[in-house]
């Protein structure tokens, strides 16, 4: 069994971009999704399908460049397994759309 410790790193913040894309994706404050919110506060409209998507991929990058850091690895399967299922359910909504 390797009891080796790994260090926090860049690596580490895999898990974190991770951690802020799904919580932007779902949470809702007064009936509009916190990264409307912050889009407002900011003052710039962007989709916010794109800053989720984007802090997936951000998330697997560094986690496959930094595997060595704690936390990288599960950051990066974890950001896979979601923008996998976003791709197969975004998918099948437009074969539904394209047959009804």
């Amino acid at each position: 069994m390797n009891t080796e410790k790994k260090a926090l790193g860049v690596g580490s913040l895999a898990l974190l971009f991770f951690l802020v894309g799904v919580t932007f994706s779902g949470t809702t404050i007064n009936r509009k999704e916190l990264i409307e919110h912050l889009s407002d506060f900011l003052g710039f409209s962007i989709a916010e399908g794109l800053i989720v998507i984007g802090l997936l991929i951000l998330s697997i990058i560094v986690g496959i460049k930094y595997k060595e850091h704690l936390f990288a690895k599960i950051g990066a399967i974890l950001s896979a397994i979601i923008l996998s299922l976003l791709v197969i359910f975004q998918t099948i909504s437009w074969i539904q759309n394209l047959f009804s």
